[in-house]
Formats: C-alpha cells, structure tokens, sequence
C-alpha cells in the first residue's frame, strides 16, 4: 500500500500526493514535467526511490486521476488502485503482475505484459516498439505499435479492442483477439499479419475482426493441422500473397491480394468474394500434408484472378460467377 508518511522527512520531496515517478526498482511522488530521456531529470525534485516496488509491495492506493512515469526497466505490480491517468516510459515498460486500470499505456521502445495480467486501458495502448502478451486479459480502446504479439505460451490469453489495431506487423501465437474496429499493417512486409497456433499451449488462435483485415505486407493464417479462426465481418486485403494453411477462416466481404497469389493448403475458408492479382491455388500437387480431400473454400458471389486457378484437391464452392 502507497504511504505518504515515510516521505515527508526527505527534503526535496515537494508534493507528496502528485505523480508517482519509478526508477532504480523504487518509487516517489514528483511534480514537474516528464522528462524526454533519463539525462534530462532535475536534481530539483528528482530524489532517490524511497519505497520499492515488487510482488511483495505492489503500487497500490487511491491513484485516481494520477500518472506514473517510469524512467528504466522496473517491473511494475499492482495492487488496488482506481483508474490511473496515465501510465508512461520513456524506454521500455513492464507490466509484471496484478490488475492495471488506466487511461492510457505508452512505452517508446516497448511494453511487456507478463502472464496472468489485467489490463483495463479506456484509450490507447501505444508504444513506438513491440507490444508483446503472453498470457493474461487486456482490454483498451486502440492499439497502436510497431509490431503486436500475442500468446498464451504463459497462461490464457483473451484481448479485447474497441476500436482498431494499427502497426507494422501483427503476430498472433493461440490466445483469443476480439477487434471491434479493423486491424491496419503499414508496412509491406511478407510477413505482415501472421494468425497461427504455435505456441498456444493454452488457448487456440482465434482472432475476430468486425471491420476489415488491410495489410501493406502479406497475410498467413495458419499452419497444417491447427484448430486457427479467423472471422472478419469486413474485407481482407494484402498488398501481397495470402496464405490459409488450417484452421477455419470466415471472410464476409472479400478476400483480395492485391499484389500476389491466394492459396489454400489447408483448412476451411468462407469468403464472400475473391480477387486474387496472381493465381488461386488450392491445395498442393504432392499433397504433402495429405490435406488436401480435407480442404473447403466457399465464395459466396464472384470469385476471379488475374492468373491461373490451380486446384489440387478439395472441394471449391462458388457462386456461379469465375472469372
């Protein structure tokens, strides 16, 4: 529990109940404006940490409408604490253990939630790194990052955005991602959005999206034999190739690459409609999964490319219209 008592008897302390700063494994209440980088710190109020924080002494109290800056890599645990008003790093940011409630979660190079936590953000959870889960619940408006990875490696894993995800690469290992808004990957990159069971020792993959799927890279849902779900209420689009491997994927609009070939070497995928700029292939020549007489694609209205359409095996469903 945060007690001001112990801090009064430290001079350069000036206000005991405003923002709480970590650095060096501690914390103190501080008032000033956020320093940029650890160099800019003013010896004015900066003071040496007076309370540790970890398992055993999580930040705790009544911190509504407060901030906590976090100038190093101090794992952050908590307690009880109300809706925080911010929560900032200016490298990277460590959610260790306990519930966090906040207004918004930012980190410059990274942020880490470990297994087992609760994270409540009302607004964005951003950071100019990685975003990385393995285990836990998160729940926030928006989430803005140079690449997402998400896991249930640690434990359990179930996020949940109201609005929309926005980075360079997505990842997604098991564990269960509800999207409300669209998912939206900049950079063009063949791995732009990967949807797989790896790693999911502890919930399957499922990721359900009700905007649309749009990657400046490529698209890869799946691999051979995985129990992957993919729902999307919108379109999906790749700049480049897409890949279905396994699992079941469910496109209501339409399932377009742009810039490559849509394949399908295993599993089950349902899409409204097609256009692939390349070739549709279908399963595989060698059939080297021995997948292929399992394999269902379903479009519901028009399915064309601008190359081939080669089908080894499955069955293929249309709408009476290929073009």
């Amino acid at each position: 529990m945060i007690s001001t008592g112990s801090f009064l008897h430290m001079k350069k302390i000036k206000n005991t109940n405003g923002d709480i700063w970590i650095n060096s494994g501690g914390f103190c209440f501080q008032v000033g404006n956020f320093p940029t980088d650890s160099d800019d710190l003013d010896e004015n109020y900066y003071i040496q940490p007076a309370y540790p924080v970890n398992s055993a002494n999580p930040i705790s109290g009544d911190l509504n409408g407060r901030s906590i800056y976090v100038l190093d890599d101090t794992p952050l645990f908590f307690g009880k604490t109300g809706e925080i008003a911010e929560v900032s790093a200016i490298h990277e940011l460590n959610i260790a253990g306990g519930t966090l409630r906040a207004r918004s979660v930012r980190a410059k190079s990274g942020i880490f939630f470990a297994p087992g936590c609760v994270v409540q953000v009302n607004c964005e959870i951003s950071s100019d790194g990685i975003i990385e889960c393995y285990g836990g619940k998160i729940s926030a408006e928006s989430i803005d990052a140079r690449r997402i990875r998400f896991d249930s490696a640690g434990g359990p894993l179930n996020v949940s955005i109201q609005s929309s995800v926005v980075a360079e690469r997505y990842e997604q290992y098991g564990g269960s991602v509800t999207i409300s808004g669209g998912l939206f990957i900049g950079a063009d990159s063949a791995a732009g959005i990967s949807v797989n069971g790896d790693y999911a020792y502890h919930n399957p993959a499922e990721l359900s999206v009700s905007g649309d799927i749009i990657s400046a890279g490529g698209i890869t849902i799946g691999k051979p034999g995985q129990d992957t779900r993919v729902t999307v209420l919108g379109a999906m689009r790749a700049e480049r190739a897409i890949s279905i491997s396994g699992g079941k994927t469910f496109i209501r609009g339409e399932i377009e690459s742009q810039g490559g070939d849509i394949s399908v070497i295993g599993g089950v995928m349902n899409a409204g409609s097609l256009n692939a700029a390349g070739e549709l292939a279908i399963g595989t020549a060698e059939d080297f999964y021995g997948l292929n007489d399992r394999i269902t694609v379903f479009i519901a209205d028009k399915l064309q490319t601008k190359g081939p359409i080669r089908i080894s095996g499955g069955t293929v469903y249309d709408g009476g219209n290929i073009a």
